[in-house]
This record gives structure tokens, sequence and C-alpha cells, in this order.
């Protein structure tokens, strides 16, 4: 059976995510911290091995991309932009609260056709999304890439996750912290017929001798249980370790 390996992780901080700023269209870099978070992750854990690359067009994206897979060229997805947050981009929670008091708060409930003014509305988001994660597995199936790497923004994984993930949890269940995320496996009847990927594991893998403490400085590993979809002689991305999911 021919399976399909993609490696969702997210972005590396900005100065925006310590300052808890919406940001989407501004194309911030990664922050002095979030370059020392990455190196601090790199030094620790072993991401999984690909065949080819995928990127947000975001420069954070593409420097957490550089950093983690230097020796791949990356392929950028327009699609897979971060949200275009409109009149709500560069603001806190507390300053939307306070300039949109009507729409800030349908908007976070996730309603359909909420939008920021002059922003796209959610399902606008949601269906461009799932449409640039098609193009991707659609081409790794054309061209016989069973290994990939998607780095893009955090937001965008825990919305394709809870749309599109089993086992089925909320979007606020699929928490990604920076330089993280998970892999998904899929196969062609499941995602041409039904857009189906499986969770399979939490990446990248911490060393054994890097204790579960120094492990969580980093971010949360703990929040998921994910399905158990080893393949009987399935080749494992990682060259040394045992073939576990957790």
């Amino acid at each position: 059976m021919l399976t399909y390996r993609l490696h969702l992780i997210a972005n590396g901080l900005t100065e925006a995510n310590l300052e808890g700023r919406y940001i989407g269209v501004t194309d911030e870099p990664l922050c002095p911290e979030g370059i020392k978070n990455l190196e601090g992750i790199l030094e620790n854990s072993e991401y999984p091995k690909i065949e080819r690359l995928y990127t947000s067009p975001a420069l954070r994206c593409r420097q957490t991309a550089e950093m983690i897979y230097p020796n791949n060229r990356p392929h950028i997805v327009e699609k897979l932009a971060e949200y275009d947050f409109g009149a709500f981009e560069g603001k806190t929670m507390e300053q939307l609260q306070m300039l949109f008091p009507n729409v800030f708060p349908q908007w976070l409930a996730g309603e359909a056709e909420s939008a920021p003014p002059k922003g796209e509305s959610n399902l606008q988001f949601t269906e461009r999304i799932v449409e640039g994660l098609d193009q991707m597995i659609r081409e790794m199936m054309e061209e016989g890439i069973h290994s990939a790497a998607l780095v893009t923004h955090g937001g965008i994984i825990m919305t394709l996750m809870s749309l599109l993930a089993y086992p089925r949890k909320d979007f606020s269940q699929w928490i990604t912290e920076n330089g993280m995320g998970f892999t998904v496996l899929t196969i062609p009847a499941l995602w041409t017929r039904d857009r189906v990927i499986e969770a399979y594991g939490l990446i990248p893998r911490f060393y054994a001798d890097v204790t579960p403490e120094m492990a969580n400085t980093f971010g949360i590993r703990d929040t998921i249980r994910l399905v158990d979809a080893r393949r009987d002689g399935e080749d494992n991305d990682f060259d040394d370790w045992e073939n576990d999911p957790m």
C-alpha cells in the first residue's frame, strides 16, 4: 500500500509572538529568542528525513525551514500563507476587544462567515489552506514523493488537524509549539475520496538522554493522544530510533 508521510512543522518565534500580536501578511523575521530556541531544539532532538521541503511564503517559515533542513531546497506553497487578518493585523487581543467589541468575539468563536474588516473570513481561510494541502499531497502522489515536510504557521497546522485528522479533536487540542508539530499519514484512496489524514507522531524526537523536563522547555509534548498508525514493513524516517509514534 502506498503511504505518504507529511511532517507539519510550525515556524519559530517572532517578536509578534512574544508580544501577543496577530501577524499575518506582515513579513516578520524570526526574533533572536526564536533563533536561540530553534538552535536548542536542534541540539537536543532529531527531525525526520525527507525527500521534499515545502514552506509557507512567509520569511519566518523560510528561515525556520533553512535552519531545520539546510540541504533541502524549499518549495513555496502560496495557499498556505498565514491568515489575512485585515484590520486586526499587528494588534493584541486586548486591543481588538476594545476596538472591535462585536466583530472580534464572533471571529474568535470561529463563525464561518465572520471576518476581520478588510481581511478574509474563517471560511475563506479554511478553504484556501485545504486547497493548499491538497495541491501538495497530489503533487507528492504524482511525483512519487513519499516523505515531505511543510513548515508553516501554527494556526494553519491546528486548523488542518482539526478539520482533517484522525483521531478527531477540537482545534484547541492540536496545540502546535514553535519549531514542533505532527507527522501525518495518508494513502491515495483516503485523500482523494475523503481528504483524510492520520495523526502518527510528534516531531521532533528528543534524544534519549534529554529528560522530559528539558524537552518541555521547548514546548508542550504530551497533550495529544495519537492513533497507532504503524504499517508492517514501513520505513522509519529516523535513522536509529524505534518506530514509536510517541
